[in-house]
């Protein structure tokens, strides 16, 4: 009678598998929690916007740094062709009516496609810029859209944003960041 051996290295060999796969089940669900916002700062924080010369979404006239608003502001890119900028649109609609100035950059799209998105969804930018190549949004550091960066009256990056602002995100963190802004820019 063949007596049963309790571990050989064969046995071992076939819950080899079993054990990588519940390995990579653990750290698959673990990084299910993880959070680019909290991992990758930005590079730009606490820097001035980098300086630039291009053209107005509606108009085509050139715009720069300079004509960028003297108050505290937020630069929103964004595409026609991001779907999670459409989520986000109602939210900076709201934000605008509520008197925030914000800067649109127009990623990486088409004009005519950009003017018809705004026309037909409403338009919260002060002003629109196009990036067409996506030149200025490199030197921003955007590997994604939308994001979205507070800028105080100096033109300094205080804070960004990674993907779409929700309504929660304005209220629990980004309206306060804004706000402490604006209120060191009446103090000056």
């Amino acid at each position: 009678m063949k007596s049963k051996s309790a571990f050989t290295p064969l046995r071992a060999a076939l819950w080899l598998p079993l054990v990588a796969l519940v390995g990579l089940c653990i750290v698959f669900f673990q990084s299910l929690g993880f959070s680019p916002r909290n991992v990758l700062p930005s590079a730009m924080l606490d820097k001035p916007l980098p300086e630039f010369s291009l053209p107005e979404l509606s108009s085509g006239i050139q715009a720069t740094h300079l004509d960028m608003p003297k108050e505290a502001f937020l630069l929103n890119v964004w595409a026609t062709w991001c779907f999670p900028c459409r989520e986000e649109h109602p939210v900076l609609m709201s934000i605008a009516e509520s008197g925030i100035n914000i800067v649109g950059l127009n990623y990486k799209d088409e004009d005519a496609k950009a003017v018809t998105w705004l026309n037909t969804i409403g338009d919260p930018y002060q002003l629109n810029l196009v990036d067409r190549t996506g030149d200025y949004g490199v030197e921003l550091g955007v590997y994604g859209v939308p994001a979205t960066y507070i800028v105080d009256q100096n033109g300094v990056i205080r804070y960004k944003h990674i993907g779409p602002i929700t309504d929660e995100d304005w209220e629990q963190k980004l309206s306060d960041i804004f706000l402490s802004l604006a209120k060191k820019q009446a103090r000056a």
